[in-house]
């Protein structure tokens, strides 16, 4: 299972096999840093810099994990979700690739006005929109599926990489896994002394939403 903080300067990346996390990094490929970076190229072209741009990102997450690991799901959190929710207004918490993959070719070559007016959202979000969605359906392409789950929940970005992992896999089985997790982490040496009473509180609160927040988990 593949987990991904998507947010406007990072996008964290935890890969999870048989409980086990395989892969984890943030790389600089956030929404807004790539608007930044190919901001000089021509708006009508700029979002094929950008797909080839995030494929760098799939290689090396592929080039770090065992040789022929398959990924069969792929959840999703952070910053870009409230602007997506607000565009796409799902019913359950999943995004389709066929929906997200209309809204790209719908806005991908429009002027970040025009995307703001007839979406109705703020000119930070329609700035940041098209590289969001790039980064979505490439690594929807990776994992090779149709569907990405989300969480609602709002953790700070500073520690997006270990928020990540409140996602759960195979009901009970992971709800120890994230428990065990948040133990380790909470004892852990190089736990920065900075940021040890607030990632306290945010190993309990993993812990407490993971126990009681209704499961819509992956089967398998």
């Amino acid at each position: 299972m593949l987990i991904a903080n998507i947010s406007s300067g990072n996008v964290a990346l935890a890969v999870l096999k048989n409980e086990q996390n395989i892969y984890s990094g943030a790389l600089p490929y956030g929404s807004l840093r790539l608007r930044r970076i190919f901001s000089e190229i021509p708006r009508i072209s700029r979002y094929k810099a950008y797909e080839q741009y995030v494929k760098k990102m799939c290689y090396s997450v592929e080039s770090s994990v065992e040789k022929g690991t398959k990924l069969k799901h792929f959840v999703s959190s952070g910053s870009s979700l409230n602007m997506l929710l607000s565009i796409l207004e799902p019913k359950r918490n999943i995004f389709r690739k066929t929906e997200l993959s209309d809204l790209y070719e719908r806005i991908k070559q429009m002027p970040r006005d025009t995307i703001m007016t007839s979406l109705g959202i703020r000119k930070e979000e329609a700035s940041v929109l098209v590289p969001t969605l790039v980064t979505y359906l490439t690594l929807m392409e990776y994992v090779e599926t149709s569907t990405v789950k989300f969480t609602r929940q709002t953790f700070p970005h500073t520690l997006s990489l270990f928020y990540s992992r409140a996602i759960r896999d195979r009901g009970d089985l992971y709800i120890g896994f994230v428990i065990r997790y948040t133990d380790w982490v909470q004892d852990s040496t190089w736990t920065n002394s900075t940021h040890r009473p607030r990632l306290g509180f945010l190993c309990s609160y993993l812990r407490n939403f993971v126990r009681y927040t209704p499961s819509e988990g992956v089967k398998n």
